[in-house]
C-alpha cells in the first residue's frame, strides 16, 4: 500500500513536515520563500522535493509538475500569522501591522481548492 501524498507550503525549517513524515505521509513538495530555510529543509532532508518560491506564483499546475504527484491527499500549510493572530492584536493594540501579509492565509485555500486536494491542515502558532 503507498503512502498517502502531502505537500507543504511555508515549510519554514520543516517542523510540520517532520510531522507529516513520521505519521506516515509522503512529502512530494515543500514550499518555502526564504532561501535560508530552504537550504535547512536541503540539508536536513535531502530526499526531499524543496521549491523555493513564493506560494502566490505557483499554480496548482506547477505543484503537480514539480511534486510528480497525480493527486494529493493532504496539503499543509503554516502561512504567517503575525498580521492577524490575537498576539499581535494585543501587542499592536488592534493594529494589523502587515495587511499584505495577511493576505497569504488565502493561499492555501486557493491552492487546496485547484488541487482537489483530499485534506487541508492549516497550523497556527500563538
Amino acid at each position: 500500500m503507498s503512502r498517502p501524498v502531502a505537500i507543504s507550503l511555508f515549510s519554514g525549517a520543516g517542523g510540520l513536515d517532520i510531522g507529516l513524515e513520521m505519521a506516515g505521509f509522503e512529502l512530494s513538495a515543500c514550499v518555502e520563500f526564504d532561501l535560508v530555510r530552504c537550504s535547512t529543509l536541503r540539508a536536513n532532508r535531502p530526499g526531499w522535493n524543496v521549491i523555493h518560491s513564493d506560494v502566490r506564483d505557483l499554480s496548482a499546475e506547477d505543484l503537480l509538475s514539480a511534486s510528480g504527484a497525480s493527486e494529493v491527499d493532504l496539503l499543509a500549510a503554516g502561512p504567517p500569522c503575525q498580521p492577524f493572530s490575537k498576539s499581535a492584536y494585543w501587542v499592536t493594540a488592534g493594529k494589523v501591522l502587515d495587511a499584505e501579509r495577511a493576505q497569504l492565509i488565502f493561499q492555501p485555500v486557493r491552492l487546496a481548492e485547484d488541487l482537489d486536494a483530499k485534506s487541508v491542515l492549516i497550523e497556527n502558532v500563538p
